[in-house]
């Protein structure tokens, strides 16, 4: 079979390498939009999807600020591997980097709901620090957001719906977010990271297998196998909502003086146990 724009062999999406490579620099690059001088925090955890995140911002923005914000939860065993590989591409990349650790390490927390608590730091200490920063950059890809709008409609947490969006921010206290491969799905990233020659840890996190996310995925991917195109479906109907963050009755948390809709924020109550 031959690629779609040549006459080589295809190797992914009606795509040979080369031109797979032009398509996916070229829809990533649509979805970063116009960054031109703006200083940019990248959220990354060392994987593949915010790996490729941080390489083709720098690529196409390289005269930019740019830091590489990643979290260490303090999972046992688990962030020591990707941590390694945004430190060596980092270096290799030119690109300065932070390392954030949560207050108490998610572990010692013992909590029911671990992704629920290691989600709310993770926003927390993102937000709070990514702040002096004019953009807050995500790895976010297509799986993941069809993933989470399901997840939101499943559990009828309609109000999150807004946390989703990349729609202009108008809340002071909340840095704009953009997620460029917000259309590319979770197989065209792996491909690209792969073709690139890059490389890091793919150890999945020990919580993963028991949230109601993996129950989602493993939905969402079996209903995407049998009916093709049902994730971007999926964000194109969210989008279509024409949903905005603006959370205007949001006010301070009076322990850490980060937004909060109560006295106390999620994050503070969750870090004083």
């Amino acid at each position: 079979m031959k690629c779609k724009n040549c006459s080589r062999q295809v190797l992914i999406n009606d795509y040979c390498k080369d031109c797979f490579i032009k398509y996916f620099e070229k829809e990533f690059r649509k979805g970063l939009g116009n960054l031109k001088g703006k200083s940019l925090c990248i959220a990354v955890s060392g994987g593949k999807d915010s790996l490729t995140t941080l390489y083709l911002t720098k690529k196409f923005y390289p005269e930019n600020k740019i830091l590489a914000l990643l979290i260490d939860e303090g999972i046992h065993g688990y962030r020591h591997g990707t941590i390694k590989s945004l430190r060596k591409y980092a270096v290799e990349w030119g690109i300065p980097y932070k390392i954030l650790k949560f207050k108490k390490p998610l572990d010692s927390m013992n909590p029911k709901r671990p992704c629920s608590v290691c989600g709310v730091l993770r926003r927390y200490y993102l937000n709070k620090h990514a702040r002096v920063f004019n953009v807050l950059i995500l790895g976010h890809n297509l799986d993941d957001e069809a993933q989470s709008t399901l997840m939101n409609v499943f559990m009828r947490y309609a109000s999150r719906f807004n946390r989703m969006t990349v729609k202009q921010v108008t809340h002071e206290l909340f840095v704009k977010r953009v997620k460029p491969m917000r259309y590319l799905s979770e197989r065209e990233v792996m491909a690209y990271f792969l073709l690139k020659g890059f490389n890091t840890s793919m150890r999945e996190c020990p919580y993963a297998r028991s949230s109601f996310r993996d129950v989602v995925r493993k939905s969402l991917n079996d209903f995407e196998y049998k009916h093709s195109g049902t994730k971007l479906s999926i964000i194109k109907t969210y989008d279509s909502l024409g949903i905005i963050n603006n959370p205007v009755n949001l006010g301070s948390c009076n322990a850490c003086g980060e937004p909060s809709s109560n006295e106390v924020c999620k994050a503070c109550m969750i870090l004083k146990g």
